[in-house]
């Protein structure tokens, strides 16, 4: 055993909930007796992995899935996307279909990643970076948008919910900007002037948004972040898994006019309309 392990507890002990009874229980049970106290500090335990009719895998039945052969055909990123997804305190289903339902997720984010890149193009934050109280308010609006998320994301990371992190995820790609505040910006991406403070004040949330949102991904879409990292303006280390949480997002301040309230009850009014029609 190395000496700085020596005399020290497991952080936790990861097994399936067969191992109630099993290493679990042996485990806690020779280290009463010997320390006086237990061997891991906690204990994480997932189900078993079933069809998508919920039947157990077996060869005779014939409805195993091979994980190389998800890799050799979608990808490891879109294999490890449906691991995450997955609520592992219960059983957990895998099928084609599943499999395909996780490789349209997966296009989603990596769409939005694709997109935030694309209007990056030609921006150096050492230069081009608007400051934040000149920037336009939707701007910030959308950083605050990425604040929110990031928050409830680290919380979900750090209590091993990856499933809520990846719904989290879900929602800020496809509802929060690809439904809303990427369409908006198109125009004004596309039609301002390069150098102007409308476009360069976008940008400036577009990078903060990339910034986070490379690392959310990273635990789980390990590939694409290291892809995506390599596209983004700015120095940086080299790889994104060496770096920390992005802590350069803020949001807009409650004394403001258009604060996030403002914008909470213009999207409901905006649902409520849709809605009637």
């Amino acid at each position: 055993m190395r000496p700085e392990f020596a005399g020290h507890a497991a952080d936790m002990y990861l097994e399936g909930s067969d191992q109630h009874r099993g290493w679990f229980m042996s485990s806690l049970m020779i280290s009463t007796a010997m320390k006086g106290k237990a061997p891991y500090r906690q204990v994480l335990t997932h189900g078993f992995t079933v069809d998508g009719q919920g039947r157990k895998m077996s060869k005779s039945i014939g409805n195993t899935v091979s994980p190389q052969d998800v890799m050799n055909k979608l990808g490891a990123d879109i294999l490890r996307l449906w691991v995450a997804s997955t609520d592992y305190t219960g059983e957990m289903a895998v099928s084609d279909e599943i499999l395909k339902r996780a490789a349209d997720s997966y296009r989603r984010i990596r769409n939005t990643a694709r997109f935030l890149l694309a209007n990056l193009n030609g921006f150096d934050p050492a230069k081009d970076m608007v400051k934040p109280e000149e920037m336009v308010v939707l701007d910030r609006w959308a950083v605050g948008c990425a604040k929110a998320a990031q928050e409830d994301i680290l919380k979900a990371y750090e209590a091993y919910d990856f499933h809520e992190v990846v719904q989290r995820l879900m929602r800020f790609c496809s509802v929060e900007m690809g439904s809303f505040y990427l369409d908006i910006i198109k125009d004004r991406q596309y039609t301002a002037k390069a150098d102007s403070v409308a476009r360069r004040s976008c940008q400036t949330a577009l990078y903060h948004i990339a910034e986070a949102l490379v690392r959310w991904m990273a635990p789980i879409l390990s590939f694409t972040a290291d892809e995506v990292w390599g596209y983004l303006p700015g120095e940086r280390e080299k790889y994104v898994f060496t770096g920390e949480w992005y802590e350069g997002l803020f949001g807009l301040a409650d004394s403001e006019a258009m604060n996030d309230a403002f914008w909470d009850e213009l999207f409901e009014s905006a649902w409520r309309s849709e809605q009637s029609h």
